[in-house]
């Protein structure tokens, strides 16, 4: 089905229902395009832009989008399936200024193009005990309101990602489990069995946030925000992210660094050549150097990766070679109530040494 109009607006009759394998439309659509109805049943839309600035698709069964489709660089795309999800050719574009879906998916959503113009996700929810909402971006991007979906898997390799206040992400995953874990044991966006490992995952050249960025479960308390950068991170210093029962994970990648406040209840800070983090707020309920204690860094700490002015994985909140400080412990953590001990002989095991001095089980 091509359809085509010239001037003004396209809008589904009430009871009028499309049912074609493609929908498009050659000759463009010069204002809006509204096709709503619950029963729309269209298998492609390829093609198929609203010059006016909103296109609103309800559709009945699982879509495929191809070619270019969206509307303009300020405008709104706000589609919905009511069964079988979206997906895109990875040769198809789609541009809008916001993408949104009032309607929520039934099924995932995986937009694989790699020439997508996207310029914020609005309100999107993806239903499904396994539902996975994946996204290839190559413009600017920012997170402004509810992102909801088992698996969420967002990239912009050479752009940027920002966080607006008052966002929210809603996911799943494990609890991180209270032991050193290699790189390659951390959650990452390429499970074997797509969707079943949960999460949030963001790979970006930049990542930014502005006051408060909240994370929570979505079919259980638990959840993982993953971010991966190449130049910076940087959450915000007064609000920052919030997961109270949070494991986030920082992959601060080719010298990247990081900033900002984070409450979480773990945290892994990775990097795969050296760079900086300057971190505050709380892990665990932990404060201070505890909170800094808590956290977990690969291939090794490093004094130049700092949670709330303490090393990330430091024992005393000093350099690496701290660790083998052997005043007690009175005169490293003054009016904490711990027998006096010889750190080194606490501290083989930093697993144990983590779980005592941290209080984490």
């Amino acid at each position: 089905m091509d359809i085509g109009i010239g001037a003004g607006n396209l809008i589904q009759a009430a009871g009028a229902t499309p049912v074609a394998e493609l929908l498009t439309s050659s000759g463009g659509i010069a204002g809006n395009a509204s096709l709503l109805g619950i029963a729309n049943a269209s298998g492609m839309i390829a093609g198929f832009t609203a010059n006016g600035g909103l296109l609103q698709i309800v559709n009945g069964q699982s879509l495929a989008l191809a070619g270019t489709v969206g509307a303009t660089a300020a405008g709104t795309v706000d589609i919905a399936t009511l069964s079988g999800g979206m997906t895109q050719l990875d040769t198809g574009t789609l541009t809008t200024g916001t993408l949104t879906s009032s309607g929520g998916f039934v099924g995932s959503v995986s937009l694989a193009g790699v020439a997508n113009a996207i310029g914020s996700i609005g309100s999107i929810a993806v239903a499904g005990a396994n539902g996975t909402f994946a996204l290839n971006n190559a413009a600017d991007l920012t997170l402004s309101n509810t992102l909801r979906a088992h698996q969420i898997v967002v990239t912009n390799a050479t752009r940027a990602i920002a966080a607006a206040p008052g966002a929210k992400i809603v996911t799943d995953c494990t609890i991180r489990p209270n032991t050193t874990l290699a790189i390659s044991d951390l959650p990452f966006n390429t499970p074997q069995t797509p969707g079943a490992q949960g999460g949030a995952y963001f790979s970006a050249a930049n990542f930014v946030q502005k006051g408060s960025l909240a994370v929570s479960g979505l079919n259980g308390p638990s959840s993982v925000p993953r971010i991966d950068t190449t130049a910076s991170r940087q959450f915000d210093a007064g609000f920052g992210l919030n997961g109270p029962a949070t494991w986030l994970i920082l992959g601060l990648n080719n010298g990247g660094t990081g900033s900002g406040a984070i409450a979480v209840r773990a945290s892994d800070v990775t990097y795969s050549r050296p760079g900086s983090a300057n971190l505050t707020g709380t892990i665990n309920g932990k404060t201070g150097v505890e909170a800094a204690f808590a956290g977990y860094i690969k291939p090794s700490a490093s004094p130049g990766y700092k949670m709330n002015v303490c090393t990330i994985g430091a024992v005393n909140c000093g350099n690496v070679s701290d660790l083998a400080d052997s005043r007690p412990w009175h005169m490293l953590f003054p009016g904490r109530e711990w027998p006096l001990f010889v750190m080194p002989m606490v501290c083989d095991d930093m697993d144990a040494c983590r779980r005592l001095l941290t209080g984490m089980p």
